[in-house]
């Protein structure tokens, strides 16, 4: 199926370069649910360089380096979070996620399992999480082939036409699976050349 979105998205004039260049995208399933949300927050609004400069002060104000468990993010002051360059909404976000996922409100065994429509639903409860959020949670880290986030900066920039919409009119893709690589592909001609967009999978 991934080969034959490939040929699909060949079709496309500002797709295909990028192919060409950096090959097909590893599609690897996440397997920290809470590390990718955190990521998803604390990349919101900003530009992937200072998000990526962010997300790594972030890291390092835990133990040895490691992505920490939610009960340590909140046990962690805020202030101490604040020192890594997030803003205090978003450690008021950060705080809430984790105590969703402490408390069971958010079960990071399920999330796999749902719908797309029913994880948009479940998680929008958290604080600073809307679809956006989710949609890259379900793309980057679920890998699911059903979701096209046109509200998404990365895919409309990548686009000539300022909408995600034409990279599904100009491949005439008839398979889902395309979409999900269009996705990754849109937000790398957007970002120019930071591959870690391609694939921002957390395990």
């Amino acid at each position: 199926m991934i080969e034959q979105s490939l040929t699909i998205l060949r079709r496309n004039k500002q797709i295909a370069p990028l192919i060409k260049k950096y090959g097909k995208p590893e599609l690897v399933r996440g397997k920290n649910p809470f590390q990718a949300l955190v990521r998803s927050i604390i990349y919101q609004q900003l530009s992937g360089k200072a998000a990526a400069t962010i997300f790594a002060r972030f890291v390092a104000l835990f133990p040895q380096g490691a992505f920490p468990t939610p009960k340590m993010v909140s046990n962690m002051p805020d202030a101490t979070l604040r020192s890594a360059g997030l803003s205090g909404q978003k450690v008021t976000y950060i705080k809430d996620l984790a105590q969703k996922f402490s408390d069971g409100t958010i079960n990071s065994h399920t999330l796999s399992r749902m719908k797309s429509s029913e994880l948009i639903q479940h998680l929008v409860q958290v604080k600073g999480i809307g679809e956006w959020t989710v949609h890259m949670f379900l793309i980057f880290t679920l890998n699911r082939v059903d979701v096209l986030p046109t509200g998404d900066l990365g895919i409309r920039k990548g686009t000539d036409s300022g909408t995600a919409k034409t990279i599904v009119k100009r491949t005439n893709t008839a398979l889902a699976a395309s979409d999900i690589l269009a996705n990754k592909y849109c937000i790398l001609i957007y970002d120019g050349t930071n591959l870690v967009l391609i694939n921002p999978v957390v395990n």
